[in-house]
């Protein structure tokens, strides 16, 4: 199955829902380099063990175009994209690798997650 790509909170995501949903949901952010397509295998292992998934393409990242300099954007902006999707979500369980941890914890620190890894 392929993860449906929509608009979340102004960013590009890709989403995808189990059959029937027995977990919390999942928020997955990528690195700086990355882009939301990175965690694909990993929603499919998800959605099919009952959770439903989320990855975002943050600000300027893969589909998530701004108009602003890719270099003037800060950690906190980064955040801020997480926050949003998350309450869209209804505080969902947020994953991050490598940058995506660190905005995973800052995440935690607004109260707009469950928990995160």
């Amino acid at each position: 199955m392929t993860p449906e790509r929509v608009t979340i909170a102004g960013l590009s995501a890709l989403v995808q829902r189990p059959i029937v949903e027995t977990g919390p949901p999942l928020l997955l952010i990528h690195g700086y380099f990355g882009r939301a397509i990175a965690f694909e295998p990993m929603m499919n292992w998800f959605a099919a063990n009952g959770h439903s998934c989320c990855a975002v393409d943050l600000s300027g990242h893969g589909l998530s175009v701004t108009d602003r300099d890719l270099g003037r954007l800060s950690i906190h902006d980064y955040v801020d994209d997480v926050c949003r999707v998350a309450r869209a979500m209804e505080r969902p369980v947020v994953s991050g690798h490598s940058m995506g941890g660190l905005i995973a914890q800052l995440a935690a620190t607004k109260q707009c997650t469950r928990g995160i890894v």
